[in-house]
């Protein structure tokens, strides 16, 4: 069991299976759709996700006095388990409510949001993080999020060596119209009441 902690005194896997239980019953109480109960399940799960970085463990146990901001460490994480939701619903491959509620987690969605990160070291990944990834597959897996496979798959070795805060200034082709948005614009262009819902 991976032992990365999300506090001093809390190990991450534990906060993120509160977390998760806690969006389960508010899901339940307002009787969200089996969409949006899931998604507000994966972001919940993957909130904090980005607390897996050697960088942020240091600054846990107070060896280093900042570290890379753990929500835009997310991005390597949310939006790729986020791809394999959106396939079994159906639903649009530009629905990221829950990429976007992670991201968001700590801060508003603005154009400049982490831009000043553009030019940072990205992160390195604590040799966890696998460990941690499969845990929380399972009990995803077991609150009815149709996966399939753990977060680990759909990871791309590319994007764990990129900066998080470029994957915000990708251009994206969507079709009909072979409309280009950058990931940021897809996120902002969000139905408001699907992301508030989520978030």
């Amino acid at each position: 069991m991976a032992q990365l902690l999300a506090k001093p005194d809390t190990l991450l896997i534990d906060h993120l299976k509160a977390v998760v239980d806690l969006a389960g019953q508010l899901a339940d109480r307002l009787q969200l759709s089996p969409l949006l109960r899931t998604k507000a399940l994966v972001a919940a799960a993957l909130h904090d996700v980005g607390k897996a970085a050697t960088d942020f463990q240091d600054y846990v146990l107070k060896k280093t006095s900042h570290a890379f901001p753990h929500a835009l460490t997310g991005l390597w994480f949310v939006p790729e388990v986020e791809k394999v939701v959106n396939r079994y619903f159906g639903t649009s491959p530009q629905a990221f409510e829950a990429t976007a509620a992670v991201l968001t987690h700590h801060s508003p969605l603005t154009p400049n949001l982490y831009k000043t990160h553009r030019d940072c070291q990205p992160p390195s990944l604590h040799p966890d993080v696998k460990t941690l990834l499969h845990e929380i597959a399972k009990f995803l897996n077991g609150v009815g999020v149709p996966l399939g496979v753990p977060p680990t798959i759909p990871l791309q070795q590319s994007l764990r060596n990129m900066n998080p805060a470029e994957i915000l200034e990708f251009e994206l082709r969507f079709r009909p119209g072979n409309e280009i948005k950058t990931f940021r614009g897809v996120l902002q262009s969000l139905p408001p009441q699907n992301f508030a819902t989520v978030k």
